[in-house]
């Protein structure tokens, strides 16, 4: 059996209450017994079971990410800024992955609220129900909601609307006038403001909007961005610039379906993507898009988790949002003189 509380207790001659208020940095102990006792925590080898400290200070020291899955570009980068700031803190860190049907996912989120084995979660690409926050706060678990602003949670968003004005205005600006839209589900809050950006950047230059020019890729891939410009560029009158607010790895599948078919970027078609990945850079032309500052997002979103489970009964949810950048290259030129030469 190891060593345990009354060990260290004996050891200095006090009661195991006093070691516990050591351990826990608690005040009313002298300094001389302060200095006794962790002489004698270090001499035996004591380490504080981590179950029997949860039990009596109700905290498990723990945070949870909980994300669809953890493959994707973005849950990576926001991900690894957590992990940055977890390893520089006294928590530890759990993940769950909730991919499946809604059904699948409520019934993760309703355990993790349930189950109480983490004091704080942040949830990434998640958009929680009203009665799925309500169930955390009284199991008194805090949340953060990544790429989602929540009632009654604190949230860490990015300004999609703005980056995707800047990123139409920049294709306006080069002349061009008919511009597809490849875009997610507007079911996602990020879907849907981008595509308001992209609306608002045509109504300012004073255009109609043809329907027929979006196109949606409901699983956010390679093969769907094919296949997405393979439908634009078949229309009677197609775009000679196409916008792809449904990220990077989409945008690549766009630029796929163009060199095939012999079609120059930027020469007859421009493109823009959305994330920046660091593949972007690399491909051939390197693709302009929008820049998401995704690791200091999660950064952010462990801080404000942090300063909730400080003192949770005075925290007031508030949500940060990060500003987007433009990163213009080389995939993205002049408007061809006549669209389709």
């Amino acid at each position: 059996m190891g060593v345990t509380i009354k060990d260290v207790a004996r050891k200095v001659g006090v009661t195991p209450a006093t070691v516990s208020m050591v351990i826990n940095n608690k005040p009313r102990i002298s300094d001389e017994t302060r200095r006794k006792v962790l002489a004698a925590i270090e001499e035996l080898d004591y380490f504080p079971h981590e179950g029997a400290r949860s039990l009596v200070l109700k905290r498990t020291n723990t945070l949870g990410v909980a994300a669809p899955f953890f493959t994707s570009y973005f849950v990576l980068e926001t991900l690894g800024g957590i992990e940055h700031e977890v390893r520089q803190s006294d928590f530890n860190l759990v993940l769950y992955g909730t991919r499946g049907t809604m059904k699948t996912e409520d019934t993760v989120i309703t355990r993790i609220a349930r189950e109480r084995k983490v004091d704080g979660l942040i949830t990434v690409n998640l958009q929680l129900t009203p009665k799925q926050v309500k169930y955390f706060q009284k199991n008194s678990v805090q949340i953060v909601c990544l790429e989602y602003e929540t009632d009654g949670c604190d949230s860490v968003v990015v300004d999609n609307v703005s980056g995707a004005f800047e990123a139409t205005r920049h294709l306006l600006s080069l002349g061009h006038r008919r511009i597809g839209l490849v875009n997610g589900p507007l079911r996602f809050p990020a879907a849907q403001q981008r595509e308001d950006g992209f609306l608002r950047a045509l109504k300012e230059a004073s255009l109609g909007w043809d329907p027929s020019l979006r196109v949606e890729t409901p699983n956010f891939s390679r093969e769907e961005g094919a296949d997405a410009c393979a439908r634009l560029m078949a229309l009677n009158a197609p775009p000679t610039a196409v916008f792809v607010p449904a990220g990077d790895v989409v945008a690549t599948g766009v630029m796929l379906t163009l060199k095939r078919a012999g079609i120059a970027v930027p020469g007859r078609v421009s493109v823009v993507g959305y994330d920046d990945q660091p593949f972007s850079e690399l491909v051939e032309p390197a693709l302009t898009t929008v820049r998401q500052p995704m690791a200091r997002m999660g950064e952010e979103a462990f801080h404000l988790l942090r300063d909730a489970l400080k003192d949770p009964k005075q925290h007031k949810p508030r949500c940060q949002t990060f500003p987007t950048e433009l990163i213009i290259r080389q995939s993205t030129g002049p408007a061809p003189s006549r669209p389709g030469a």
